[in-house]
């Protein structure tokens, strides 16, 4: 039986550290799909938005909450068919 052993200069990490690593690859590789889809939403905001969605939150409520957000804040109204109108 062998033992493997990490590469010279290259420290093992613990599995806590693994899971972080892993945690941050994974929200790399979202906000660059979030990017291409042209969200809006910087790293803070996604990440938020997954926390949200982890804990259950509706994805199709939350969706509606950051596009009516948006819209307040752009001075525009979203009526029932979620179309855009001005205030």
């Amino acid at each position: 039986m062998s033992l493997r052993r990490a590469p010279m200069g290259v420290i093992p990490q613990s599995p806590e550290e693994q899971r972080a690593q892993a945690a941050r690859e994974s929200l790399d590789i979202l906000l660059e799909m979030s990017t291409l889809l042209n969200t809006g939403l910087d790293r803070t905001q996604l990440a938020l938005c997954i926390k949200m969605l982890e804990d259950g939150v509706n994805p199709d409520a939350l969706a509606t909450v950051i596009r009516d957000l948006r819209a307040e804040a752009t001075g525009k109204t979203i009526g029932s068919t979620g179309s855009l109108g001005t205030r």
